[in-house]
């Protein structure tokens, strides 16, 4: 796997958890693995490949992973406040604790299924 960038790179893990602080990873790929609560809160993602990852409760508080591509991955329970998915391919994941309203999901992808999640989440009606 491709090393993190040396822009201020700090991954720390601690009893299992791994913690980051204003890291921003590039060429960073994940095809998937178990991530629960991993840290990586003001990480720079931006065309990051994370495919089929469980990374439930993962604290993505104003995380950057614009024009990445996290496909299938579990999200659930995760905190993605304040996070940039610009551009992101979000298809096939499971996003639950996405709250259009905290998040800047400007051109992101997501599938009809996702669609309909987020627009619940909107307050509106699927019929």
């Amino acid at each position: 796997m491709p090393s993190p960038s040396a822009s201020s790179t700090r991954l720390r893990v601690r009893h299992g958890i791994a913690k980051t602080s204003a890291a921003a990873f590039t060429l960073f790929q994940v095809n998937g693995g178990d991530w629960p609560s991993v840290g990586l809160p003001g990480a720079g993602l931006r065309g990051a490949v994370l495919d089929g990852v469980r990374m439930r409760e993962a604290d993505l508080t104003a995380a950057r992973p614009e024009k990445a591509s996290v496909t299938g991955t579990d999200l659930s329970g995760a905190m993605p406040h304040s996070s940039r998915l610009t551009g992101a391919d979000l298809r096939g994941s499971d996003l639950p604790a996405l709250d259009p309203l905290t998040v800047e999901p400007s051109g992101a992808t997501v599938g009809l299924e996702q669609s309909a999640v987020i627009a619940g989440a909107l307050g509106l009606v699927v019929a």
